[in-house]
This record gives structure tokens, sequence and C-alpha cells, in this order.
């Protein structure tokens, strides 16, 4: 029989608390059964100058900090965020062999969520404390990583560090959490103290064995610089090295007194209160979650629109909810997170289709009018916008010299960029005539 309550554990400068229940009403629903959230009164008590407030010491942006019980037709919609999906999901899946149906979420939210990105995860039973502790004492070398070395892989997947790789295909890259000690060598995120950790990282390899796949995984690397030279928000350097990227998480902080401290993330799907994988939701609904949450709207709205414009014109097409975040900052802030899964999809052999897109648009192209006009709706002028619009323009002119510049193979500029021409072409009709 299912166990129907979930504790769940969020992480608060240097320690692991208890957070709060969810009780699930009809368990083998899945994720489509009705629940609730309730927060732990010690916890209530103890950060009680939170009350009311959404930010790291919340699971949700949804959930402030308060004394209520919060009802809702499917499960939380941040629980969403930790259960494991695609690779990972395959995996546990085959470790307690279930089916790949709803009456597996569950065993899936309890085994497999014990080390999510963010800052909350499900509490860890001692059976799970025990399997962790046996293992700890495993380390690699960098060699191993790259090698994709049969013992590694072995031990990641049983520690949990296998995470979601999922995307609009059929097809995941793998994608495993790991942490770097002061002595250089390699474990799972839960593998070693916090105190011994000296950075983390998040590694991802090809999804396949097709020129694609590594042409696709290498440019990543690559467009971050890019985006980075056009002024979004993002975080690095990645490192590409003999078909593995490594990428640096910022989700995890070492200070200056290497102490370890994790930052609370939220995806954009999870922050608009829906409980389902596969959402397509409009750019329209994922503005207005960021101008009721972010701590600074009109700035993250406009780089949130700006990412747009790269996933169009540089051939990200894979720009589901779930690649957009909040981070919940240690200084109390929820702001859009640093940029990720930033990579040329349109690439993909398996034909990945723009995945969110605005209400008004034609062959991925926004129409800019209905853009200003929506913008206005939610207190952002027609002149901010109007600016906005002119410096992206201008930014945008420098696009192929950036790609060249960061690194960007030619034959990627040339296959990603088809959208580009027109795209400018548009927006700079619009900037003409307005």
């Amino acid at each position: 029989m299912l166990v129907n309550k979930i504790n769940l554990e969020i992480f608060i400068l240097d320690n692991w608390y208890f957070l709060g229940t969810v009780m699930i009403q009809n368990p083998e629903k899945g994720i489509a059964s009705p629940s609730k959230f309730e927060f732990s009164m010690e916890y209530l008590n103890l950060f009680g100058e939170h009350i009311g407030k959404h930010n790291l010491y919340s699971p949700s942006v949804r959930y402030p900090l308060n004394f209520e019980i919060f009802l809702e037709k499917n499960w939380p919609s941040f629980l969403l965020d930790l259960i494991p999906s695609g690779a990972a999901r395959d995996y546990w899946l085959k470790k307690f062999d279930l089916k790949n149906n709803a009456t597996s979420d569950l065993v899936l939210l309890q085994k497999g969520a014990i080390n999510p990105p963010g800052n909350v995860r499900v509490e860890l039973t001692l059976e799970m404390k025990n399997e962790l502790k046996n293992k700890s004492d495993i380390g690699f070398k960098k060699s191993d990583i790259i090698s994709r070395g049969p013992d590694f892989i072995e031990y990641a997947e049983s520690m949990g560090a296998l995470i979601s790789g999922s995307s609009g295909a059929q097809g995941e890259s793998p994608k495993f959490l790991l942490v770097q000690d002061k002595k250089n060598k390699w474990y799972c995120d839960l593998g070693i103290s916090d105190c011994d950790i000296k950075k983390n990282w998040l590694v991802k390899y090809p999804r396949g064995k097709k020129k694609s796949d590594y042409q696709i995984l290498k440019a990543e690397a690559a467009y971050y610089k890019v985006a980075k030279y056009m002024g979004v928000k993002v975080y690095g350097p990645l490192t590409w090295t003999s078909d593995t990227l490594f990428i640096p998480r910022f989700d995890r902080l070492v200070n200056g007194k290497n102490e370890l401290r994790r930052q609370g993330l939220e995806s954009l799907v999870s922050a608009l209160g829906v409980s389902e994988f596969g959402a397509i939701k409009k750019m329209e609904d994922y503005i207005m979650v960021i101008n009721q949450y972010s701590s600074k709207p009109i700035e993250d709205i406009f780089d949130f629109i700006f990412r747009d414009f790269l996933n169009i014109v540089m051939g990200n097409t894979d720009n589901h909810g779930r690649n957009s975040a909040f981070l919940k900052n240690l200084d109390g802030t929820v702001r859009l997170s640093p940029l990720y899964d930033f990579a040329p999809m349109v690439l993909d052999d398996a034909g990945i289709p723009r995945t969110t897109k605005w209400k008004n648009e034609e062959i991925s192209i926004p129409k800019f009018s209905k853009m200003v006009d929506f913008l206005q709706e939610i207190k952002i002028s027609k002149e901010i916008t109007n600016d906005f619009l002119m410096k992206s323009y201008k930014k945008l002119l420098k696009l192929k010299d950036f790609m060249k510049k960061a690194g960007v193979e030619k034959e990627v500029i040339l296959l990603a960029t088809g959208k580009y021409k027109l795209f400018m072409q548009e927006l700079e009709g619009f900037l003409n005539d307005k």
C-alpha cells in the first residue's frame, strides 16, 4: 500500500530543517491526486520573521510562510521540480521494478527526490542515510567522469546524482550533480560532507552518438559566452572537455569561509501552479508570473524577453517552462535565475519544435506591436518597451560576430540562425513604423 504522507526538508544557512508535510489523497493517481501542504509549526516558530514572504525560506513562491493549509486539486506544483524525470526516472523505475505510470509517481518522489537542485528535498529515511554513508568514501578522478567508466556511472546513479535530462523530444542527455573536493577528487552531491566541498558541478553528456548530439552539447559552452556578451545574466564559465560539458552550479555557493550555501530554485512552470509534465504555456503567462513574484520585475521581464529573442535567432527551440526558473537568493530576493539549457536544439535530428510561444507570433517571430500592448497592461510603458526593443536590435546586429568570437562552429552558425534575417527584418520594420 502506498503511503500518502511526504515529509519535506529545507536547507537554511548551514542546516537542514523539517519544513512541512504534503498529504496525498489518492496516491494511486500520481501527480493528479488532490493534496494539501502544511508548514511545520516548529519551522514557523524558528523563522517567524519570514511569515508572509515567498523567499529562500519557502518551498515555492506560491506558498509564503504562514499557518494555513494549502489545498490543491493535484500535487503541489513545486514537487514536480523535485521528482526525477527523463533519464533519471527511467533509472529509478528500473531499480525498483516499477511500471511507468501514475502509480509510480509517489515512490519516485520518495526515493529519487533526496537531492534535487535548489534547497528543498524529501526527508531522508534512516535507510537512505545509511546507504549514503556506506558509499560516501568513493572518490573519482576527473578522467573517470570524462570516460564514463562503469564504476562511476553505477555509483552516480545509486547516489541519486542522475537528474532530469528530459527535453521536448523523446531523447534525453544524461546529467549528473557532482562535487569536487579540495584534493580535486570527484563525488556525487551527497557523497561527502558540505565542509569538504570545493565546487559544485552539473555534468552533461551527449544524448547519443550522432554528429548533431556532439555539436549541440559542444555549442552550449560557446552559447553561454554569446549570451554574456549580449548582457544576459549567466553563470560560468562552462567547460567542454573530451565530449563532456562541465557546468558550475549557481544554486550552490561556497563562501569565503568555505561554507556551502544552498539557494532556492523553482521553475516558472511551478511558479504558475501547473502540476503536469509537458505543459505548454505562453510567453505572456511566464511574464505575468515574473511580474508577480520577482524582486525586480521589470529588469527580469526584459531579461526573459531578450533570452527569447536569442532562442529564436540562435535556434534554441527547447524553451519550455522548466528551462527557466526563479532563484531564491541568500539575500532574500527572488530573481530570474541565470540562463541554463541554452543550446542550438534546432540541430537535433528529432526535430524539436519551439515550445513556448507568444500569443501573437508567426513562424516563431513575435508581433512586436502586440508585445508592446501586453506590457502596457502590466504597467510597463510603451516608451520603456520601445527603448528596450531598439537596444535589443542594436545588440543583435552583432550576433554572428559574437558567435564567431565565442567559438561557435561555422556550420552551427549557418544551421542555427535560420530565423535571424526574418526576425531582424520584422523588428526593424516595427521600429521604423512606431
